[in-house]
């Protein structure tokens, strides 16, 4: 007959194996002898945990530490028990009693910090992981564990580092590759964030949380159809994943496919009604498509469900005009900035909405203090030097005889109507008003041009770099990007014979354009430089890449003169058609603008472009709401209610009045 110890070593190999059944058997069996062992009631307490019966847990543990009170083992796993029941204040006193009775105990420190991390008590938790990689330096669980925390803390480079010696130690540590990747996009190493993501995917293809944060980092890389396809993906293994449906309604929106983005919030909300991100970005959607009222409600809805969030709160205020008797809502924002429990960004946001609440209320004194709290609350940084560098290169390099020989390369097509200039001077006036028109459509803001600029040079000759790779283009490859973006076009309407690319950006190109499209034709809008620029200033671009320079005054006179420069020099030496257009001029004389813009894209004149603000199309700019009434003139001269704060504005844009 086998001995008590015998069945005990026999038990414990079946639990290790996994094989519980078997296990709890012989550790039963021990206990009809025995039952006061304290081991065997241990494990039958890890056992009852591990088959979801956590009460029965807590007392066989509890049990067998009145037997053996100096087992830090039992302590452990009592924490464990407790912790799963929620009873976090009960398992942190565990957690230390079972290290007082061993310091060295790696996992109870990574545990402790674990309880630590879920009551919000971060440094704490922290500190717990730190003292368990000290003692145990390869254990990749609290490594892991510590990034998280850091993640939490908003510490993305120390999560980084943690995450990369959890999956040194583990290489094929899926979890910790996807977080990685999450958090080198929080610091905008974006290559660096898709390449950890496509290995957790590689390493297990039905991760559906990699596959939404590769989704993530893929849109913000700016490849968007590569985004569709993660988050469908990651909904192919989970239909009712909530946050991805949502993400995949950003990426579907950012793509211009706003009815698809408007279905994907709709399926996050009827597996999550109070998801409020879902609300908000719905109310985003339907105030694109004109929907206000019903926008605001989503907006609203998201604030009953998240009280303190704060770009509902922006986008709100966004959404409609607003006069002094909107008393009760200037003082719930006002309430919450004032609560010193928000973040950097969801103050920023607060301080934008009162700047232009304010702003409306002809307040401009409080509404320019606001602007400038919530400009200074953004961690951008921009260099000009570099702008001004850029601008040189593409003045060195995009020369006449360059572009005249470049015009014979690329597609004859006319579809194209290109709308530039700076942030805020007119351009989605320009394109509603062309766009009502039924040859036009209005595609919005672009990133094709850009993308082609970027693509480009690993085609022609990647020692060079852009913009001095232009001197190496081909018929060939200038025919292939050619297509590629007039494809792109005519996936956006197949029954007109214009198509609007609205991307302010593009000025900054225009030599590529006038190699690859020499038939397209060009609008420049223009706007007073004080307006324009205030204009940004007074509109958070933070989600907006490129737009580093509209956070600072001076900053934002530096960016003015640069593109100036280039405007000045595409005149000399473009060979495409370009009309400039004052955004003064179209307010004051609406329909001779009008008639030239129509007249300047070949079109015979369509009175309806008159009644641009009724058009029912998607339009989603910083401008969304002025486009949806008629042409006022209160945007023209508006710099002169601030005039007094805006001396670093004209310092650095040489201004004299």
């Amino acid at each position: 007959m086998s001995t008590i110890q015998e069945i005990l070593a026999t038990a414990v190999k079946h639990h290790q194996a996994g094989q519980l059944a078997d296990a709890e058997r012989l550790y039963r069996q021990i206990l009809d002898v025995n039952p006061d062992h304290a081991d065997v009631l241990h494990f039958l307490g890890v056992i009852a945990a591990q088959t979801g019966k956590t009460d029965a847990s807590v007392d066989l543990i509890r049990r067998a530490i009145r037997l053996a009170p100096g087992n830090a083992a039992y302590y452990f796993n009592l924490g464990k028990a407790l912790e799963s029941q929620g009873k976090l204040a009960e398992a942190v006193t565990s957690y230390k009693r079972a290290l007082q009775i061993q310091p060295d105990f790696a996992e109870a420190h990574s545990n402790l910090g674990n309880v630590s991390r879920n009551m919000g008590k971060l440094d704490e938790a922290v500190a717990s992981y730190q003292r368990a990689v000290r003692i145990k330096p390869d254990y990749a669980q609290a490594q892991y564990n510590l990034g998280i925390a850091f993640q939490a803390q908003e510490k993305f480079a120390e999560a980084v580092a943690s995450y990369q010696r959890a999956v040194q130690i583990q290489p094929a540590y899926a979890d910790a590759l996807s977080n990685q990747g999450v958090a080198l996009q929080r610091l905008g190493r974006l290559d660096e964030a898709v390449a950890c993501l496509q290995r957790a995917v590689a390493i297990k293809p039905d991760h559906m949380e990699s596959h939404n944060n590769l989704g993530n980092a893929l849109q913000a890389l700016g490849q968007l159809d590569e985004a569709v396809l993660s988050y469908r993906r990651a909904l192919q293994i989970k239909p009712n994943y909530a946050k991805a449906h949502n993400n995949l309604g950003n990426v579907l929106e950012a793509l211009g496919k706003r009815d698809e983005a408007a279905s994907s919030y709709q399926e996050a909300l009827q597996i999550q009604p109070n998801y409020a991100e879902a609300h908000n970005n719905l109310g985003n959607v339907l105030e694109a498509q004109g929907k206000l009222k019903e926008a605001m409600v989503a907006y609203e809805r998201a604030l009953q469900i998240q009280p303190d969030y704060a770009g509902a709160y922006a986008n709100l205020a966004q959404a409609r005009p607003y006069t002094s008797a909107d008393k009760n809502e200037i003082e719930r924002i006002e309430t919450l900035l004032d609560s010193g429990s928000l973040t950097d960004p969801q103050r920023c946001h607060l301080h934008f909405a009162l700047g232009k609440i304010y702003d409306d209320c002809q307040d401009w004194y409080r509404a320019f203090t606001h602007f400038r709290e919530g400009n200074a609350l953004v961690d951008v940084t921009y260099d000009n030097e570099q702008s001004v560098a850029e601008v040189d290169a593409i003045m060195t390099h995009c020369t006449p005889p360059l572009l005249q020989k470049g015009s014979e390369l690329g597609d004859p097509s006319e579809l194209p109507v290109l709308i530039v200039g700076m942030p805020r001077s007119g351009t989605t006036l320009v394109e509603q008003i062309l766009a009502t028109h039924p040859a036009v459509y209005g595609a919005g803001e672009l990133l094709h041009i850009a993308s082609i600029a970027k693509d480009l040079p690993q085609d022609v000759d990647p020692a060079l770099g852009y913009p001095a790779c232009l001197s190496k283009l081909n018929r060939p490859t200038a025919r292939k990007f050619a297509e590629t973006y007039l494809d792109q076009l005519r996936s956006e309407s197949q029954s007109v014979i214009r198509v609007t690319d609205k991307m302010p950006s593009n000025f900054l190109h225009l030599g590529l354009v006038a190699m690859l499209l020499p038939n397209a034709r060009i609008i420049h809008c223009r706007r007073h430089p004080l307006d324009v620029c205030l204009s940004c200033y007074y509109k958070n671009f933070i989600t907006q890449t490129g737009l580093s320079y509209t956070f600072d005054l001076r900053n934002l006179g530096l960016y003015h003169r640069q593109y100036v420069r280039l405007m000045d020099h595409w005149r000399q030496v473009l060979p495409l058609r370009m009309l400039d257009v004052d955004y003064e001029s179209l307010v004051d004389n609406q329909e001779e603008i009008s008639r030239t813009l129509v007249e300047f894209c070949g079109l015979e004149w369509n009175p309806e472009c008159l009644e641009f603000h009724k058009t029912e199309r998607d339009v989603r700019t910083a401008s969304v709401w002025q486009v949806r009434q008629p042409i006022f003139s209160t945007s023209v001269g508006r710099w002169k209610h601030y005039d007094e704060c805006l001396g670093p504005l004209k310092d650095a844009l040489g201004w004299s009045s």
